[in-house]
């Protein structure tokens, strides 16, 4: 299934794909093609993570990321 999600990060809008199961939510995956934030999550625990091939040095991942974190 697909839904629309707002990035935790930028506030953009962007499509989330997930799976259920009997036992619950199996897969899921989202992923910003504006800040390069996303998340990963088959059959296992949720992987949050930001794009480091979209060219972000380690300071601008630190000022996106500031208070976002849980």
């Amino acid at each position: 299934m697909t839904k629309e999600a707002k990035c935790p990060i930028c506030g953009k809008i962007n499509e989330r794909t997930y799976y259920t199961a009997e036992i619950g939510l199996v897969e899921d995956y989202y992923y910003c093609d504006n800040c390069g934030y996303g998340i990963e999550m088959c059959y296992s625990p949720t992987r949050q993570y930001i794009d480091l091939n979209r060219g972000w040095d380690f300071d601008e991942i630190k000022k996106i990321w500031k208070g976002k974190r849980e």
